[in-house]
């Protein structure tokens, strides 16, 4: 980690914020790690030698032999000295050099020769990577892949989805907190530029017949659905040939990160969920691409790469580089695996027709195989050997240059998201078999999270500062806690449910401050508090993850508090990044711009929100990308959908009809599902005619305000399989009860079951779970016809 690149600015330059008490005139503790040692410590993890490659306008590139081997041969000889006197194997010279190109073998060569020439088409994205061997085939280097990068993405033609209803959801807070009311519409919109497509066979004839740029577009039917798809390009419009036609058997059509021709695992699994409130289809198929990956393109271990090729599905991140002759771990091939979440949200949303059980079915099997790779391949074990954790580096863990591994030696150090997610993996395998009425398969990865649960809470958590924190290596070789280093991956843990509600109240107690990860501006990578922990370590402005916002943590704190009992604080969370991005975008308008996101935000001298800038090493200020959708949209749309306004969809229960109470019991009562609903607090929940429709699935509104003299409302939201539209206002009282009206609006047939709750909402000084106050029965709507449809739902008190 290099020193500051920034002038140190005060987040509010009015306000002086005291520290909590956790903070507040401590030394740093004797088992953390000292940062101005690490600053200057020059010595870090072995990695392979990089190499200069370029690439001229016509598409040829040049890799400079000469100059990797001589820094090769540099380092053999450097290796072998120091072996002068040692029982051990010296390393022999380099004989041979291969080259890859998008990890297919492009040409091997005596490394003798002085550079490599290849021609390449001008206007692609390629992957370049080296090895070199010695006479008896022996791997003394392998590297990671160069990237030359094309950011302008092959996408879906964005007039496929012109038709495509706006999707608009309105807070009565909205006005009040300077939230902008069109942005869930607006975000919509970018992302239709950044729908993108990949071939299934690469090599099927009538794609390679397709040269040049692409008019891809997607043909539907139904609320949404894609039904097929076709292809042409200027060369056959110019020939005046139809264009040619492709199903779901030869294309995955799917969300990205539009940042270049390569997906991202973390990336897609967010941008999944701002997708499916208006297209649940397009979460699907990016899900079915990421089980395609790790069935075809993995280690076959159930690992699943970080990043992969668009052109042909392999992984960038190699599974194992090699330095000097040593096989090294790649921390980077991994990103988080969020997929159980994701699909258990489509599900819920979606329904558990066939096509949404087959998918189940497929998600547990692939998080199976994740689980077992991770053990197998990613614990962190102490010095006595019994597993900690797991590792996996700040790259693969998404969050890129946090500076989380002392010496950036990450595979020694047990990392709190990593273990939260390991937990997840079980406790999302015990919910989707439950929803299927595999009881004895739920309890048998309950048993596994719980004993997840134990590690995470004995070592991870530290009960003096109210936070969970990383494992790393202490003086004596075990492992402690990094307490002066707090991260937003502190949060996981309570995305995972493994915080009890004592935990969840230190947490909301100490860190929810201006200093820590509250304060009027969205959660920060790194807290403010960082500057007094490790100064020069914070960057106000962004700085990327050493202090900027980002809209996936802002997601995960949001879920997480909702899954431990405050719905009040998810809203919270949800909301202020809402109202920081109108901030922003609305300055791009001021200056003659367009509404938009961006992909990372800071603030600054004065603490307003700023697009995220970061200070490169040689000088260069970057900004990061507006237009961010991607998941900079999901905020916006499932976010608050969910958070901001209350709409929870429960999902059905799709298993035998006699373990219906099996199916009730779990989710209403077992720590497995905490806080998925209110149902098991309602006065009707014992009534078999409401457990009846509760099976079946409902929607359920749980709004985190009191609903007053305005409505709350949402539009072309796709519930099982139906674009509906709904707002909700106070209806006044009926028999001394509080009244809701609801009115929704369906284009076609219409079949929801849905409730209304009112919370008891508690201030934050309060810091305790969020109880139901008054809730009203579930209720069955059903037309046969489009329109609108009124009802009036009386509300009964909880006793």
């Amino acid at each position: 980690m290099q020193p500051s690149a920034y002038t140190r600015y005060l987040m509010i330059a009015s306000v002086a914020l005291a520290l909590p008490t956790a903070f507040a005139a401590k030394p740093a503790p004797s088992c953390s790690q000292n940062y101005t040692d690490l600053q200057a410590h020059k010595v870090v993890a072995p990695r392979p030698y990089e190499f200069k490659l370029v690439r001229d306008a016509e598409g040829n590139i040049t890799v400079d032999v000469a100059a990797f081997r001589k820094e090769l041969n540099e380092g053999i000889a450097a290796h072998n000295a120091a072996l002068v006197g040692k029982d051990a194997k010296r390393l022999p010279p380099p004989k041979t050099l291969r080259v890859y190109v998008d990890n297919v073998l492009q040409g091997e060569m005596n490394i003798s020769a002085k550079d490599f020439k290849a021609k390449l088409l001008p206007n692609e994205q390629y992957s370049v990577r080296l090895e070199a061997l010695s006479a008896d085939g022996r791997v003394l280097e392998r590297t990671e892949h160069r990237l030359l990068e094309k950011t302008h993405i092959r996408a879906v033609n964005p007039a496929s989805y012109e038709g495509e209803a706006t999707l608009m959801v309105k807070s009565p807070l909205d006005a009040s907190l300077g939230i902008d009311s069109e942005m869930p519409g607006v975000v919509q919109k970018i992302g239709r530029s950044k729908i993108v497509f990949v071939w299934k066979d690469p090599k099927d004839p009538r794609v390679l017949s397709l040269k040049g740029d692409i008019d891809f577009r997607t043909e539907h039917g139904g609320v949404g659905k894609e039904t097929s798809y076709t292809a042409t390009t200027a060369e056959r419009k110019a020939r005046g040939e139809p264009p040619l036609r492709f199903s779901k058997d030869d294309v995955f059509v799917k969300v990205d990160a539009a940042f270049n021709e390569n997906s991202f695992l973390w990336d897609d699994m967010f941008t999944c969920l701002h997708v499916m409130s208006f297209n649940p289809g397009l979460c699907r198929s990016t899900v079915e691409f990421w089980l395609n990956v790790q069935k075809h393109h993995s280690q076959g271990l159930g690992d699943i790469p970080r990043e992969v090729l668009k052109s042909n599905g392999t992984s960038f991140n190699i599974f194992e580089t090699v330095h000097l002759g040593q096989t090294l771990p790649n921390g980077s091939y991994t990103n988080p695996n969020i997929m159980g979440d994701v699909v258990e949200a489509l599900v819920d949303q979606t329904g558990l027709h066939a096509d949404n059980r087959k998918l189940v079915e497929q998600v547990l099997e692939s998080m199976e195989g994740y689980g077992k790779w991770m053990d197998e391949h990613r614990a962190v074990k102490d010095k006595n050997g019994k597993p900690m954790g797991y590792w996996i580096s700040d790259l693969g863990s998404g969050m890129d240059n946090i500076g989380r591994a002392p010496g950036d030696d990450f595979t020694k150090v047990g990392y709190v998201d990593e273990l939260a997610r390991r937990i997840e993996l079980e406790k999302s395998s015990a919910r989707l078999n439950a929803r299927l009425g595999n009881f004895e398969k739920m309890r048998k990865h309950e048993a596994r999270a719980k004993e997840l649960d134990k590690m995470l809470n004995t070592n991870y958590w530290s009960k003096e500062k109210g936070f969970y924190y990383d494992l790393v290596p202490g003086k004596d070789g075990k492992l402690v806690r990094q307490e002066d280093m707090p991260t937003v991956g502190g949060f996981w843990p309570l995305l995972s449910r493994s915080a009890s509600p004592a935990q969840m109240k230190q947490i909301s107690q100490l860190w929810n401050t201006a200093e820590t990860f509250g304060g009027d501006f969205p959660v920060r990578s790194l807290p403010p508090v960082m500057d007094k922990l490790r100064p020069g370590s914070f960057y106000p402005k962004g700085g990327y993850w050493r202090g900027g916002n980002w809209a996936p943590t802002d997601i995960v704190k949001a879920l997480g508090e909702e899954r431990a009992g405050r719905p009040d604080l998810a809203a919270a969370t949800i909301n202020k990044k809402l109202a920081a991005d109108t901030h922003i975008s609305n300055e791009e308008v001021k200056k003659g711009g367009s509404k938009t996101v961006y992909e990372t935000i800071g603030t600054d001298e004065a603490g307003k929100p700023i697009p995220g800038v970061q200070v490169e090493p040689d000088g260069r200020v970057h900004q990061t990308r507006k237009d961010f959708v991607g998941w900079g949209g999901t905020p916006h749309t499932f976010g608050k959908l969910r958070n901001s306004i209350g709409i929870r969809p429960v999902s059905p229960y799709a298993g035998p009809e006699k373990d219906r109470k099996k199916w009730i019991d779990a989710i209403t009562k077992n720590p497995l599902f905490s806080n998925s609903t209110y149902f098991g607090q309602s006065p009707h929940a014992a009534l078999p005619e409401q457990q009846k429709l509760f099976a079946e699935g409902f929607l359920e509104i749980n709004p985190p305000f009191t609903l007053n003299d305005k409505p709350a409302e949402f539009s072309n939201y796709n519930f099982g399989g139906q674009a509906i539209g709904m707002k909700f206002e106070n209806a006044g009282e009926r028999n001394g009860n509080k009244l809701v009206r609801i009115t929704i609006d369906a284009e076609g047939p219409l079949d929801v079951n849905l409730a209304y709750n009112d919370l008891k909402l508690v201030g934050e000084e309060h810091h305790e779970v969020v109880k139901l106050g008054s809730a009203s029965p579930i209720v069955k709507v059903k037309t046969n016809a489009g329109g609108k449809k009124v009802v009036e739902l009386e509300l009964s008190p909880v006793k």
